[in-house]
């Protein structure tokens, strides 16, 4: 009796040895840079560009899937729909990873990311009229006109404050011997600023200079 219990523990054990074996045999592993989606961001709050916008994550699977996989196919989305005006450390559990079910998820890195959130707020703000070259030999530019002569920008509150002017993109003038009417975008120097409209009508007035 005691001799058949050892030969089935012996054979279960190495039934798990078996098992073990192929389960693992041609098993690898990578890491890859991935990007952190942010999604139910409220409407007046900003994410800092000082925020990540990638992690690394590191997997294991079957070298023939590892073969293959891209880092397009995997993506990590965190929901920011709580998220208050401030600094936040926001812990980036596997849950949060969007990825192809026969690969196993080790760890990412950083474990946890700084999410700097801002309060987003809006103004009018002047526009100026940029021009490029100079009228024909004996005309002048008399005046400059825009219209309409400011636009509304939102972004966040305290980029906001330190905001003067906005300028157009350049007009060109060049050997001009009559007023140029024309439609300009409206250039920022803060990317994360939202114009409405986002151009404006600049009118040149060049006139024949007195003789």
């Amino acid at each position: 009796m005691k001799k058949n219990l050892l030969f089935l523990a012996a054979s279960v054990l190495l039934s798990l040895a078996l098992w073990f074996f192929v389960v693992t045999r041609g098993q690898s592993g990578i890491s890859l840079e991935v990007p952190v989606h942010f999604t139910d961001i409220p409407s007046h709050i900003h994410v800092s560009g000082e925020t990540p916008t990638t992690v690394i994550v590191n997997l294991r699977g079957h070298e023939r899937f590892l073969e293959a996989i891209h880092s397009d196919d995997i993506k990590v989305e965190l929901s920011l729909s709580n998220i208050s005006r401030g600094t936040h450390q926001i812990g980036m559990d596997k849950a949060r990873v969007v990825m192809p079910p026969m690969l196993r998820l080790v760890s990412i890195n950083p474990p946890t990311i700084t999410v700097r959130a801002e309060e987003k707020g809006t103004r009018m703000a002047p526009v100026r009229a940029v021009t490029s070259g100079m009228p024909a030999r004996g005309y002048r530019v008399r005046l400059v006109e825009v219209q309409p002569k400011e636009v509304s920008v939102e972004g966040v509150r305290g980029e906001l404050k330190s905001l003067k002017y906005l300028y157009t993109e350049p007009v060109d003038i060049t050997d001009a011997t009559d007023s140029v009417v024309t439609e300009a975008r409206v250039t920022s120097t803060d990317s994360s600023f939202v114009l409405a409209p986002q151009s404006v009508t600049v009118k040149v007035v060049i006139i024949r200079e007195r003789q």
